[in-house]
């Protein structure tokens, strides 16, 4: 397996049109100076670069409308010629154009919190590819199809409160008013956390327009933003500057303390623990706040791990419902969980081990790369030993 890793570029950052050019043109010349068999720029180029971008946007195809799709197929044939020309202003119609119907589509989901929802008679709705379905005709066709959705999501709460089919339907009135406007505004919360997002929706779409031209050379090769590379450093070293401090998103989608790091200024600190609900963060270090209202974990994660926040404002919600503050800053800590470890039993020598730890399981994007890597790393070691079996 050959990772292409493609670096961030630091120029400065006012000024996201002229970066975001810089990036696609620094990108494509270490693809074509680095990469081991760099694929030409030409249509096929531009036709399969044009596909991974448009399904990496909408990718369950719940947000476009036709006239989204014939104003963007302009661009099917055209992208090699944007990338020759060094053009790349034809990224601000997939900003503009993705904003407007996630937008849309948060504004009409609040309206229904106050609207009386139809259960009656036969519905359908798919949530598997639509190759037939990329878009819809227009927006009415696409708030039906969400309201359809609030529906569904607002029915499978109601069975997972209560899975006895009799008394869902002897209190669904009761049960409906009790959900449904918390289920819809979890929906909002999703489309929340794509405006949210470091970068909002603009740096979204032109990261994932500059991973789409490397996905395009081969799976393995990706970019990475600032914050990936930060993260990516991070986890690559066996000691990192880290507050110790992991995070997962609660079924309330709250952002929920999940672990410590034994021996972190966080643990020394003792005042944040494991199951405290972080409200918000502040960064001391870059004059930064987030907000954890309807933000993903990912940001979380990235947010913690940015060498630009160093010390960092904590307001936490405890278990027993008070709010504290509390200032760390990080601290050097070494990370055995960041290793893989390979062996062979003494006992019995034809069963190898490879153990991957704690830190992995978070899921943040470069974490898949490194535990790819680590292993493969590990597997080679016991190669050279006559196995039977791996675990």
């Amino acid at each position: 397996m050959l990772l292409l890793w493609v670096s961030p570029l630091t120029f400065a950052q006012n000024g996201n049109s002229t970066l975001f050019c810089q990036q696609l043109e620094k990108l494509n010349r270490i693809i074509a100076n680095e990469h081991y068999s760099p694929k030409p720029l030409d249509d096929s180029l531009s036709v399969g670069v044009y596909q991974l971008f448009l399904e990496k946007l909408n990718d369950e195809h719940w947000f476009f409308l036709k006239e989204d799709m014939d104003l963007f197929e302009k661009d099917r044939l055209q992208l090699d010629d944007y990338l020759k020309e060094k053009n790349c202003l034809f990224i601000d119609k997939y900003v503009d154009r993705y904003s407007q119907r996630i937008n849309q589509i948060a504004a009409f989901l609040d309206t229904l919190k106050t609207q009386e929802l139809d259960y009656s008679g036969i519905d359908t709705l798919s949530f598997v590819d639509r190759p037939n379905e990329r878009y819809f005709s227009n927006l009415a066709t696409l708030k039906k199809s969400w309201k359809k959705k609030a529906r569904f999501a607002i029915l499978s709460k109601i069975i997972e409160e209560d899975s006895v089919y009799g008394e869902i339907e002897q209190n669904f009135t009761q049960l409906e008013a009790q959900l449904k406007e918390k289920v819809i505004q979890d929906l909002i919360c999703q489309l929340e956390e794509l405006l949210n997002q470091e970068g909002g929706i603009e740096e979204f779409v032109k990261k994932s327009f500059l991973n789409s031209i490397a996905n395009y050379q081969d799976p393995n090769t990706n970019f990475f933003s600032a914050s990936d590379k930060d993260y990516f450093d991070n986890s690559l070293s066996s000691s990192q500057f880290s507050f110790g401090i992991y995070t997962t998103k609660n079924k309330q989608g709250e952002i929920e303390v999940s672990y410590i790091a034994p021996g972190s200024i966080a643990s020394k600190d003792g005042t944040i623990e494991e199951s405290d609900i972080i409200k918000s963060l502040f960064s001391v270090s870059s004059q930064t706040n987030m907000d954890t209202f309807c933000v993903s974990n990912n940001e979380i994660a990235y947010f913690l791990n940015d060498s630009k926040n160093n010390t960092v404002r904590f307001r936490i919600k405890k278990k027993d419902g008070t709010i504290k503050e509390i200032q760390l800053t990080k601290e050097l800590i070494k990370s055995p969980e960041n290793l893989t470890r390979a062996y062979s039993n003494k006992n019995t020598e034809d069963v190898g081990y490879i153990y991957s730890f704690f830190l992995y399981r978070y899921g943040i994007p470069p974490m898949d790369w490194v535990l790819l890597m680590d292993v493969a790393k590990k597997y080679t070691s016991l190669k050279s030993k006559i196995l039977k079996g791996l675990l």
